[in-house]
């Protein structure tokens, strides 16, 4: 039989000598106890303690010492751990649904009365419907509705019982018990419900087709009006009732169900109305509508009263030389600038900024060679060369002419996805999103204003998700796949580091979904992302702009930016009770004596240099932690990338070291109106000191780290000051030394990084980023990879690459330093960029076709084997499905028919007393299948003999196996139905579990039984 137990075996033991009848086995002719035992081990699976009661029977039980079996891992899980029984009760009820729904099946195809009645109740029912009631409305539903009650008894009670019971369990044995008990209950809800609803609907139609053969067609269709008037609009009496009534069965079903799944919050418990909804929209449009003036200000500048956009650099200029380009024309701004310049010309010219010499000194750690080889690479010119070719590239698309390519794609998209089986779904995670887009579809109807307040949301989200269908379409789709994929693997890879530090993910990001990308006319904001509006609109959407589509080089640093913007902000962003002690400590730590110096703010007055940089600070809270947690993940690209989008935008090329301030953009966290970007000079130098305090000092990062400070100096315009001119009061202005506001960043990068927060459960945001080493490590083989597949023309199946080895993040992080190392080798921007664009997308095609490793899905169904050794995930599981069961009756359009039918056939189960989960019947039907262990009997009851085996179980005959009947039969005890008394043929289970889990070999022995007599032998022996 194998190895069995640790007992010694060498010599015979007292059970061996009582088995076999003497001391000699080969000899020895078996007595009576060996027969029961031997039959009792070979043929049957005992439960309890037969071997033991049998010994008990014979006087031997006073020498028999304590046994603690621990046959398998599983039974010592489950006898020690009641968070584990019910881990392994979920995983195995979950399993025995699928036997349950065989066993509901055949007992009503052996029962076929039976099935009949209660079929023909809900066919009646059906008919009742119909007849009664208008076809739809809330008169149908809340009269349907009313069934809940046996689709959540059906449901929960074999759940609840399943659970109490193996809650005390004492062994496997019993929670596999009260598993089938479970599973059956879920199996007959399936059963039922499945053809509870087709037989309903035949109802339906009989009703239908009945009452026009009697009424006529026109008479019938009067009395259809009549019916939903009368039961369905709040004029009548009855109709405002059963509106109330189902918004109440709607309220509670939804409470329960986010209950069940742990969704249960503010928001939940007040479920928002209508009117809130709106206000909400209307308020995140009008945020949606900042964020966009924002960027216009900050991308192209202000519109002349001709409607010309004059550019960021030109709008700050002329607000600091006193005039407002608001009120200009732009031929009087052609003048003005003309006039300015010639003035300028004629000044002596200061030195120039720009001319220091790139520092080349190897950082500690370092080499001259790789110092030279970065400082090739970040080499500002070849920069601005590939922010003019960006500037050509997004000026070759008219705004006429994105939008049509935005209209034939978004016409042929979905057709496409209706014949092309293969499609790229978007994962179930975004299902609440598409609930919600439903709820607010209905409720605007047709209301012009209700939509235009969720218009733009509309069209991004169909936007979205077109581009997503068509990934295999043309090059919008399999960009937009990309950077799906790209913020997935960032989601996932975040998921995956919050568990490893025991930060509860799930709870974590229970409201985020990671952002879905679009490609689409952007109306000149430029990359940005319309936020979340929790609770209407749960899902965050990154636009990448339609002129941007060729410039995909600029993904990976740009997007690292807009991942982390509202995806990770609310996580990242410092809560109340610490943000004014951590900010002003900060800037405190950085301006020391400086803090305390007065500084005149255009509209404000005076204010300390702390409090005007803590507002500085605070404006730019959003854009700079995005800043910070995209250079974590992409390292130095978010600068390069960044620089040359910046650089492209500027009238002069240059980065920028002046910003604007004003009324128009002031909020209650943005008092003084600061545009809420980081000045151009600024971004790169706090990208630059993330890569210091993330790169545990690996010399590659330190001499990008250095050669990105070098950038923002040699790439600005040069300027000793930071500028922020009045918008409200041209010709004033607030001034502050860089040094200065420099000095905070690393106070400030620092602070961002370590500071424990409330969001990750007193963890740092430091705990939950990526190792920069080895993500840096990967991008730099990767892109040398591709300069030397580009500058030799090698095929571009030769390049080793797989998806295994590098992930989608890694692959878009390297196109831009291999742009940069392309530049440096002569080739021109223009060729840099087409090649770049070659070898990334086919390098990207393996992810769409061979799938992304790299992801989990965003609601990760968990293994049998995680949920058996994580039992309170196993429970949340649980919930969770049940929830999703009663939420997709609330959501589902056919909900009252599924829910009459069903309600139908419990209610025939009920009145013919048929297989009810919960009730006597089902419990004594589980209490014979589970064929306990006797009970005992006294040693003395037989006078010193053996107790036979059938006095102490009825249920088993004189051999101890179970009665041998065609099923097993219960006697269903008065009280119980009026079938009582009368015996209930129930289909012997299914039983997946108890002979394969756990190693058991699918045997008649009991290793069980057979250890504990081993045991038992061995402790009468000594």
């Amino acid at each position: 039989m194998g190895d069995t137990g640790d007992t010694a075996t060498t010599s015979k033991s007292r059970s061996q000598e009582v088995l076999m009848g003497g001391n000699d086995a080969k000899d020895a002719q078996p007595n009576a106890l060996q027969a029961q035992a031997n039959d009792l081990l070979l043929n049957v699976r005992p439960e309890g303690d037969r071997v033991q009661n049998i010994l008990r029977a014979n006087g031997l039980d006073g020498n028999v010492a304590p046994v603690d079996p621990k046959t398998t891992a599983l039974d010592h899980i489950v006898e020690n751990n009641r968070l584990a029984r019910l881990g392994l009760l979920t995983v195995e009820g979950a399993g025995y649904a699928v036997p349950g729904v065989v066993n509901t099946a055949l007992h009503d195809i052996t029962h076929p009365v039976q099935a009949i009645e209660k079929g023909s109740t809900a066919l009646a029912l059906g008919v009742a419907m119909r007849i009664a009631l208008p076809k739809a409305g809330a008169a149908r539903a809340a009269a349907a509705t009313a069934f809940t009650y046996f689709m959540v008894r059906d449901a929960a009670v074999p759940v609840a019982k399943g659970f109490s019971e193996a809650w005390d369990a004492k062994d496997h044995a019993q929670v596999n018990a009260a598993a089938q008990k479970m599973g059956d209950g879920l199996g007959m809800f399936a059963w039922d419900s499945y053809w509870g609803m087709k037989i309903a609907m035949h109802g339906e139609r009989l009703g239908e087709k009945g009452m026009k053969g009697i009424l006529g067609e026109q008479k019938f269709n009067a009395f259809e009006t009549a019916k939903g008037d009368y039961l369905g609009s709040d004029k009548y009496f009855f109709g405002r009732q059963i509106n109330r009534l189902g918004n109440a069965v709607d309220k509670g079903t939804q409470t329960l169900a986010d209950k069940l799944s742990g969704r249960l919050n503010s928001a939940k418990e007040n479920p928002l109305t209508f009117e809130q909804k709106m206000a909400k929209a209307q308020e995140a449009h009008g945020e949606y509508e900042g964020i966009l003036h924002s960027h216009n200000m900050h991308k192209h500048g202000i519109r002349t009263t001709d409607g010309k956009e004059i550019g960021f650099d030109q709008t700050i200029g002329i607000f600091l030389a006193g005039k407002d380009p608001r009120k200009m024309t732009s031929e009087q701004i052609s003048e003005f600038v003309k006039a300015e310049g010639e003035a300028a010309a004629a000044k002596p010219k200061p030195a120039d900024a720009t001319a220091k010499p790139t520092d080349n000194t190897p950082v500690p750690g370092s080499t001259p060679e790789l110092a030279a080889r970065i400082a090739a690479e970040i080499n500002p010119k070849n920069i601005e060369l590939l922010a003019k070719m960006a500037k050509d590239e997004m000026n070759k698309l008219t705004d006429e002419q994105q939008q049509v390519i935005d209209l034939v794609e978004g016409s042929v998209g979905p057709v496409h996805a209706a014949l092309n089986p293969n499609h790229k779904a978007l994962d179930p995670g975004y299902r609440e999103w598409l609930t919600q887009m439903v709820g607010l579809a209905n409720e605007v109807g047709g209301d012009t204003q209700k939509l235009q307040q969720v218009a733009p949301l509309f069209f991004r989200g169909r936007d979205a998700a077109i581009g997503q269908m068509s990934a295999d379409l043309g090059p919008t789709g399999a960009n937009v796949h990309s950077m799906n994929l790209f913020s997935l693997e960032l989601y996932t890879g975040s998921k995956t580091r919050m568990n490893q530090k025991n930060i509860p993910a799930d709870e974590v990001l229970s409201a985020k979904n990671p952002p879905l990308n679009l490609v689409a006319r952007d109306n000149g904001a430029g990359p940005h992302t319309i936020p979340e509006i929790q609770g209407v609109w749960d899902v965050d959407l990154v636009q990448w702009p339609r002129n941007m589509q060729s410039l995909r080089m600029l993904r990976a640093g740009i997007n690292g930016h807009e991942n982390n913007h509202n995806q990770y902000g609310g996580i990242m962003r410092f809560p109340d009770s610490i943000r004014e002690q951590v900010i002003n400590g900060t800037v405190r730590k950085a301006l020391g004596e400086k803090a305390n110096e007065m500084v005149d703010v255009p509209g404000h007055g005076k204010m300390s240099k702390l409090d005007l940089v803590i507002g500085i600070l605070k404006a730019q809270a959003n854009e700079n932690t995005a800043d910070i947690g995209g250079a974590a993940y992409t390292g130095p690209n978010g600068a390069t990338t960044l620089g040359v989008l910046l650089q492209a935008l500027r009238q002069d090329g240059k980065l920028e070291t002046r910003n604007v301030f004003g009324k128009e953009m002031a909020n209650a966290e943005n008092p003084m109106g600061i545009e809420v970007h980081s000045i151009d000079t600024f971004r790169p130098k706090l990208i630059a000191e993330v890569l210091r305090q993330r790169g545990e000092g690996d010399p590659l990062i330190m001499e990008y780290a250095k050669q990105l400070d070098a950038y923002a100096e040699v790439g600005s315009r040069g300027e000793k000051d930071y500028v922020w001119a009045s918008i409200d009061n041209p010709g004033q202005k607030i001034t502050i030394s860089r040094a200065e506001l420099d000095a905070v960043i690393p106070h400030l990068v620092s602070a961002q990084l370590n500071t424990p927060l409330d969001a990750l459960k007193g963890k740092t945001f430091a705990d939950i980023l990526p190792h920069l080493p080895t993500e840096m490590k990967k991008m730099d083989q990767l892109s040398n990879l591709m300069v030397d597949a580009i500058v030799n023309k090698k095929p571009l199946e030769s390049i080793p690459f797989n998806t295994q080895d590098y992930t989608m993040i890694q692959l878009q992080n390297s196109a831009m330093p291999t742009a940069l190392r392309l530049m440096d080798k002569g080739m021109t921007a223009e060729q840099v960029n087409a090649e770049v664009n070659r070898v990334s997308d086919f390098l990207e095609m393996q992810f769409h076709t061979k799938g992304d490793p790299h992801i989990a899905p965003i609601n990760a169904k968990p293994s049998i084997a995680q949920l058996a050794l994580n039992p309170s995930l196993a429970a949340r599981q649980t919930g969770k499905s049940l929830s999703n069961a009663i939420s997709g009756v609330r959501d589902w359009s056919g909900r009252d028919r599924f829910i009459y039918g069903y309600g139908g056939m419990a209610m025939g189960r009920d009145m013919f007393s048929t297989y009810v989960p919960g009730s006597q019947v089902q419990s004594l039907i589980n209490e014979g299948r589970k064929q306990a262990g006797a009970t005992p009997v006294a040693a003395d009851a037989t006078g010193g003999g053996i107790a036979p085996v059938e006095a102490q179980d009825p249920n088993r005959d004189t051999k101890g196996r179970p009665v041998d009947l065609p099923a097993d039969k219960v006697v269903v005890p008065n009280g119980d139905g009026k079938n009582a008394g009368s015996p209930r043929d129930i289909p012997k289970p299914v039983d997946p579990w108890m002979k394969g889990l756990s190693d058991r070999k699918p045997s008649t022995i009991d290793y069980n039984e057979l250890r504990r007599m081993q045991q038992q032998g061995e402790g009468l022996r000594k």
